[in-house]
C-alpha cells in the first residue's frame, strides 16, 4: 500500500493456497498484467491494465485453449 491504495502486485489465494489471481496495482489502479488461474498449472485470463482500463485480454477454457481476445479494449 501507498497512501492507502494498492501499489504493487496483489496475490489472491485460495483457502488451499493455490494461487488464484495476480494483478498489477498503480496508486490504486489496475496497471499492467493481470493473471487469474484455473489451476496453478492452467491459466484462465490473461489481461494487460493501463491506467485502469483493460487494453488486452485472452481468455481460455479449463484445457488451455483460447476462448476468446480483446485488443485495445474492443
Amino acid at each position: 500500500y501507498k497512501q492507502n491504495q494498492i501499489d504493487g502486485t496483489m496475490e489472491i489465494h485460495l483457502a488451499d493456497g493455490q494461487l488464484l489471481q495476480t494483478t498489477g496495482y498503480k496508486n490504486g489502479v489496475k496497471e499492467g498484467k493481470s493473471i487469474r488461474y484455473w489451476t496453478a498449472q492452467t491459466i484462465a485470463a490473461d489481461e494487460e491494465y493501463c491506467e485502469g482500463l483493460l487494453a488486452t485480454g485472452r481468455y481460455y477454457n479449463q484445457k488451455g485453449e483460447l476462448l476468446s481476445e480483446i485488443n485495445r479494449g474492443q
